[in-house]
């Protein structure tokens, strides 16, 4: 019995140290928006986060080939992508491997690139030389008729949705990336102030403030009991791992790709999501 018992977590700490932390899973989300435009019809927006991305690995190299084989629009970096300066070298590197023509990037800030104090004019200036834009709290167009709202990290207060709501072109379609999904939780207060950001609910037919709205943090729970994941960290809000439907329109949280303070993964492979937007 004792054999047994010992064989099992040594079979789990292979698995969850050695096997999960490695094992790519990518998933991928026909997204149907009401009204969507024919000419945006297959638009596939590739979301990277939580790679706390140290050096290049198997798991990074597994990411760069599926990146290429599904030729997205779009590469949404949705914060804690490194964890200290020492991360902008490989970071430099990775982003040249991402980068296609006609493609874009675009980054925003997680609790991991402040608390790191990785300097965010240089962490700026390393996304820029490989064609990507870093953006905080900011509004820009994607495509006619769909804009990318960003903000800042809302962990350590630095997310301002609605100076973002207030900046650059509206569009009738908009797409939220935030790092933390707890914001969405958190700032129903908006929902009558903020510009461009209309009351509307399951059943009132209303637009969504939202057509989509992109997050991490979570890790999906990381150390995950089976479907249960007992901890989450500070501004997860109710999330983990998935969609869900929130006051601003439909959310997804994804796993991410790296691991913190604890380098394992147990029942949460790392997860690297396509959304492909497609016309009701």
């Amino acid at each position: 019995m004792l054999g047994l018992l010992s064989a099992g977590a040594i079979g789990t700490a292979i698995d969850g140290f050695g096997l999960e932390p490695r094992w790519l899973e990518t998933t991928m989300h026909d997204h149907v928006i009401h009204g969507l435009p024919a000419h945006l019809e297959g638009y596939l927006i590739a979301q990277l986060t939580d790679v706390h991305l140290v050096t290049l690995r198997d798991l990074h190299t597994a990411i760069i080939e599926a990146i290429r084989t599904r030729n997205p629009n779009l590469v949404l970096l949705t914060g804690d992508i490194i964890e200290s300066p020492g991360g902008l070298t490989p970071l430099r590197t990775f982003l040249d491997a991402l980068r296609a023509p006609g493609r874009r990037m675009i980054a925003t800030i997680g609790n991991w690139e402040r608390w790191g104090q990785v300097d965010l004019s240089s962490l700026a200036r390393t996304y820029k030389e490989a064609g990507a834009a870093l953006l905080t709290n900011d509004r820009l167009m994607l495509e006619s008729d769909l804009a990318l709202v960003t903000t800042d990290d809302s962990v350590l207060g630095f997310a301002d949705l609605k100076a973002a709501m207030e900046r650059g072109p509206t569009a009738r379609h908009q797409i939220l990336a935030t790092h933390a999904p707890g914001l969405l939780d958190t700032a129903s207060g908006l929902l009558d102030t903020a510009p461009g950001i209309a009351p509307s609910s399951a059943h009132s037919g209303a637009t969504p403030r939202f057509v989509l709205s992109l997050a991490g943090h979570t890790h999906g729970g990381q150390i995950r009991m089976g479907p249960y994941a007992p901890i989450t960290p500070p501004g997860s809000g109710p999330y983990v791992a998935g969609r869900y439907d929130t006051p601003f329109g439909p959310l997804y949280v994804s796993r991410g790709i790296g691991t913190s303070v604890i380098p394992a993964r147990f029942f949460c492979r790392p997860e690297l999501a396509f959304f492909r937007l497609c016309v009701a």
